[in-house]
């Protein structure tokens, strides 16, 4: 009996690229929260649905990585799959190409956004009781104008943080 798979119909899988985009984003305002909004109990008295809405889906970041980490799988798996399906083996060089050229189309701007928003708010808005006071030391826990280097830059790109540099800025999920 041959095993085969049939291919995702591209209906759904627009629909799983938007599940992904949307747990991204949903992981991406919990990020910001924590240094622009603040925790919802700093909000005193009527709060409007829309904030409490807000707060509610940012706060389903840790869910949002797990599904945007199983849908990565299954689609990275199952082209993996019907590759070996169809020629009876892998091209290793093609695989890690693929992923190299797909992990680094979204860390390098990562990277880059978040070093430059790290910068503007240590450099420009001088926000010292986040950036060198070690205000939010369970996120960052060193003053994070000391981890904006291109060493530390070149070190996160080559997926070596906090192995020879820490991570980027105040990138700690990183």
């Amino acid at each position: 009996m041959k095993l085969s798979l049939k291919p995702i119909n591209p209906a759904a899988s627009a629909w799983l690229d938007w599940i992904r985009a949307l747990a991204a984003l949903i992981v991406f305002g919990g990020h910001l929260r924590v240094f622009c909004l603040g925790d919802f109990s700093s909000h005193h008295g009527h709060v409007p649905i829309a904030i409490k809405l807000f707060y509610h889906f940012i706060g389903l970041g840790h869910a949002a990585v797990i599904v945007f980490f199983v849908l990565s799988g299954f689609l990275v798996g199952g082209s993996v799959l019907n590759e070996f399906l169809e020629t009876g083996g892998l091209r290793i060089k093609n695989y890690c190409v693929a992923r190299v050229a797909r992990i680094h189309s979204v860390l390098i701007p990562a990277l880059i956004l978040g070093a430059a928003a790290d910068w503007v708010g240590w450099q420009v808005v001088h926000s010292s009781a986040v950036y060198e006071d070690a205000h939010f030391s369970f996120s960052m826990g060193q003053h994070v104008g000391s981890r904006l280097s291109p060493e530390i830059f070149l070190a996160n790109v080559a997926c070596l943080q906090t192995i020879f540099q820490p991570v980027l800025g105040s990138n700690g999920p990183l």
